[in-house]
């Protein structure tokens, strides 16, 4: 197995841990305005999955060069196999979490008119530092 595919599965997995816990966050989301719950909740739940999301940015960037490298190279066998397993996985996962935030979209317009009256005063809790 070559070092860039042994970095490129090693990534992934870890990948896959952000994307499982991104997943876990957005299906507190959804329950969450299930339930009725401040929006102020879906904030901080947003905070913590940008979190993530920004940890799997770092990641990619830390093996472009792999990506590259493996592109350009030979993809047979079963570290291959292993590699579209994983890559399966993350795609399986992203689809999960969007199927969790459409959800959460939906319930909260919904819900859109029972906003409380500051709403501006949560709109500027929800803007980043």
């Amino acid at each position: 197995m070559s070092a860039a595919l042994t970095r490129l599965l090693s990534a992934y997995r870890e990948q896959a841990h952000a994307y499982e816990a991104v997943l876990e966050l957005a299906q507190e989301g959804v329950a969450a305005v299930r339930a009725g719950a401040p929006l102020l909740l879906l904030h901080e739940l947003n905070v913590r999955k940008r979190g993530c999301l920004e940890h799997i940015e770092q990641i990619e960037a830390g093996i472009a060069a792999d990506k590259q490298a493996w592109r350009a190279g030979a993809r047979a066998g079963r570290e291959a196999l292993e590699l579209e397993r994983l890559l399966a996985e993350l795609t399986d996962l992203i689809e999960q979490i969007l199927a969790c935030e459409r959800e959460t979209d939906r319930w909260v317009v919904q819900g859109a008119g029972e906003l409380p009256a500051d709403v501006a005063s949560l709109a500027a809790a929800a803007e980043p530092a």
